[in-house]
């Protein structure tokens, strides 16, 4: 019978397989290794934070403009508009303390 090759690791233990660089270099410990990976995803989840961190404040920015433009084109509607909010957020509360103090 033909004996199986396989062209993948095969794990023969939990420790995760990897092929060194080359035979006579010797494997980091994996405590070097925890950290180098540590260092790693570190790294990219601060350039992610950073990213988001500017989108968001691009957004405000965006935000704070469209509110500006709407309140000088359209004064009375943008008026309006939070009064009809304000009157919306009111009746809510007074549900909710009614609810809350029986």
């Amino acid at each position: 019978m033909a004996q199986r090759i396989y062209i993948l690791p095969v794990r023969q233990n939990q420790e995760e397989a990897v092929f060194p660089s080359s035979i006579s270099e010797p494997r980091k410990p994996i405590s070097e290794r925890a950290r180098e990976a540590f260092e790693k995803r570190a790294g990219r989840a601060q350039d992610a934070l950073l990213r988001a961190r500017n989108q968001l404040g691009a957004n405000a920015r965006t935000a704070t403009e469209r509110v500006r433009r709407a309140a000088r084109e359209r004064p009375f509607h943008f008026i309006a508009g939070i009064a009809g909010a304000a009157f919306v957020l009111g009746v809510a509360l007074r549900i909710w303390r009614s609810q809350q103090h029986g």
